[in-house]
């Protein structure tokens, strides 16, 4: 084999006793390429730790990201079903007091799920025929877990049988409050405690 001219026997740096003229001027790299690594092109095969630690960033912001919109969006999906249902209690008992009427309310259940019907107490409508007279959650994700048994709107002066109604959803439970004064209130107890 030879090198810039010379045998590889020559290019050995052991073997330079006698001078060369060829090695005055170059050093033993560049005369020898079996002496030396090749340097390095710019066809680089693989990734930097730069360009990985990038990637990995970008994954654990996106799984981060995502997970934290799913608890939003759970949040907000129990908030807004929440505030419909207190709007609705709010609607029968002003009915009750405009009419005159007692209202009582029911937990009924439906094709499209469990669901909360208002009516005079001689008639309560079922949940497919109630209208504006029943409420049912509008977030899938969202159930009503209970209703205080004797729930009512009174005409007489604004007032009401206390109760609550009880949704749940992936975010928590929330709690709508019926006071004896006709009061509503919404409440989103801890877990495990109370409002």
């Amino acid at each position: 084999m030879r090198a810039c001219g010379y045998s590889a026997r020559a290019c050995n740096p052991a073997t330079f006793s006698e001078p060369f003229p060829a090695y005055v001027h170059k050093p033993l790299v560049a005369c020898c390429p079996a002496c030396h690594t090749p340097p390095m092109t710019d066809n680089q095969q693989g990734h930097s730790l730069m360009e990985l630690l990038i990637v990995m960033l970008i994954i654990v912001l996106t799984a981060t990201g995502g997970y934290s919109w799913y608890q939003w969006q759970g949040h907000q999906q129990l908030r807004h079903s929440a505030s419909a249902l207190r709007d609705f209690l709010q609607y029968q008992r002003d009915r009750a007091n405009g009419f005159n009427q007692e209202i009582v309310l029911r937990m009924g259940r439906g094709p499209g799920g469990d669901c909360v019907v208002a009516g005079t107490a001689g008639h309560i409508p079922a949940c497919d025929t109630a209208g504006i007279h029943g409420y049912r959650p509008q977030s899938a994700g969202v159930k009503l877990l209970a209703l205080s048994p004797g729930v009512a709107f009174f005409g007489l002066r604004n007032t009401a049988w206390p109760g609550h109604v009880v949704l749940a959803g992936r975010a928590g439970q929330a709690r709508v409050v019926i006071s004896a004064f006709g009061r509503i209130r919404l409440c989103y107890p801890p877990p495990g405690g109370r409002c």
